[in-house]
């Protein structure tokens, strides 16, 4: 039922076209994070090692921009009345579709034979522009939020609205790979040369799929979400003076705050789980399954579809229940599904939807408690919410990128070949790490309680 008695300051249209500007980012995302190992490591040829280090390297360049980006969309003024953060949005969406479809094809310039070393440069140069572009279109994204309403319940279903629509990009990525990868089975019998032909084929489709598809809900964001021009120039040249009864504030003055500490850690957190989780679980299921490549695609269908079901219960949420307690059952539900991750073996691997299920509930229920914290903690300081937000990818981005790194370079595995040491290694990177991690965020729960998010002690509100 709709929430009665508030004043949302949104048409419906405009919540929809501001939903869809992320789903470029999304669809690329779940390509980056679910198959960017695997095309490396039985397409490209490349090391364990070495695809980590173009995955984190990526990270690295994502984590060094967004708050350059933030800085830049909060300080920049709108010349052009079209609105800073729909400028740099437009930006991110042009690098990245001038670059993300490199990542996803052999190399153009180089010969088949070409050395390791050639190959990681020539991938890493694409990968730079292609964060880069992720980066402005994410921090642009995010720090309209604060800006488009004041309402509290409507940030919350702007937040939930736009997880909607990440869950549904990765559903399209995840049903268009099942059914590009159904064409493997007809390739098991064939040479590996013409197997990893069908395997370039089919990244290079589902590539085209996610860039067609992302562009045209970029055109649709840029056409119905709008940017007031009194909310572009809020900001002077001084770090922005605001043009509201609220005082403007100076970038450094956040990290006067302990919550801003608290909230960057939990959304980095938050991140982790779910990135982590959704890079390794093809191999998971591959490696220590032993299940069909078909499933690559179906369990993460599964989970972005329970995802999805949750996003919309949340859209729906009274706003008098506590995002603390919703943020705890999400991760409860992701140490349970950890525990069951760890009692699957190749005997009973059908079961793996189970956890798949229960983890998709939960990361979706992360993800956006702590989107909203975060815009619960600028509140009314728009002229610095690009900042924010980028600061917390910014540690968000690291982690995740390190962490990948870290897992690869300890594989057991140091060539492109599997051997049964994965079968272990993959369930322990499964399970122990979104534990830990889930305890951490725990932790970070309990010291965010006795805190009203949003009332800063040293920031003037």
């Amino acid at each position: 039922m709709p929430h009665m008695g508030l004043d949302f300051r949104l048409t419906r249209c405009q919540r929809f076209s501001y939903s869809v500007g992320h789903v470029f980012n999304d669809l690329c995302s779940a390509m980056w994070f679910t198959y960017l190992l695997i095309f490396m490591r039985d397409v490209v040829k490349l090391s364990n090692a070495s695809a980590g280090y173009l995955l984190l390297w990526g990270q690295v360049v994502d984590a060094l921009c967004t708050p350059v980006i933030g800085y830049c969309s909060d300080k920049m003024r709108d010349h052009f009345g079209y609105g800073r953060r729909k400028t740099w949005h437009a930006i991110g969406t042009l690098s990245v579709v001038v670059s993300f479809p490199f990542l996803f094809l052999r190399p153009l310039l180089l010969p088949d034979d070409a050395l390791e070393t050639a190959l990681i440069v020539y991938y890493a140069c694409f990968i730079a522009v292609f964060q880069f572009g992720w980066a402005s279109t994410q921090v642009s994204h995010l720090a309209l939020i604060p800006q488009l309403t004041s309402v509290d319940i409507e940030k919350v279903q702007l937040n939930a609205f736009r997880n909607a629509f990440t869950v549904l990009s990765s559903v399209t990525v995840y049903g268009s790979a099942w059914f590009l990868l159904s064409a493997d089975s007809s390739a098991r019998e064939e040479s590996q040369s013409e197997t990893l032909s069908i395997q370039t084929l089919q990244f290079k489709e589902l590539m085209v799929i996610c860039v067609v598809t992302g562009a045209l809900f970029s055109v649709i964001f840029h056409l119905g979400t709008p940017e007031s021009k009194s909310n572009s120039d809020n900001s002077s040249s001084d770090f922005g003076v605001s043009n509201s009864s609220t005082l403007a504030i100076g970038l450094l003055d956040w990290f006067r705050e302990y919550q801003f500490y608290l909230i960057a850690l939990m959304y980095m957190c938050s991140r982790l789980i779910v990135n982590v989780s959704q890079t390794y679980w093809p191999l998971y299921l591959m490696d220590s399954l032993h299940l069909t490549k078909n499933f690559i695609a179906i369990v993460p269908l599964v989970i972005f579809s329970s995802g999805f079901v949750m996003s919309l219960l949340m859209t729906q949420m009274n706003p008098s229940t506590g995002q603390k307690a919703i943020c705890f059952l999400g991760l409860l539900l992701t140490v349970v599904s950890c525990t069951a991750m760890w009692l699957l073996t190749k005997d009973n691997a059908i079961f793996v939807l189970i956890p798949a299920v229960l983890l998709g509930t939960g990361g979706c229920i992360l993800l956006i408690t702590s989107l909203s914290m975060t815009a619960d903690l600028i509140g009314k300081h728009t002229e610095s919410s690009a900042f924010v937000f980028g600061t917390m990818s910014f540690v968000d981005k690291l982690s995740s990128g390190t962490s990948i790194a870290l897992i690869q370079v300890f594989h057991p595995c140091k060539s492109s070949k599997c051997c049964p040491d994965c079968e272990w290694y993959y369930r322990s990177v499964m399970v122990l790490l979104p534990t830990g991690v889930a305890a951490v965020s725990i932790c970070i729960l309990l010291a965010l309680l006795p805190i009203k998010i949003g009332r800063l002690r040293w920031i003037p509100r």
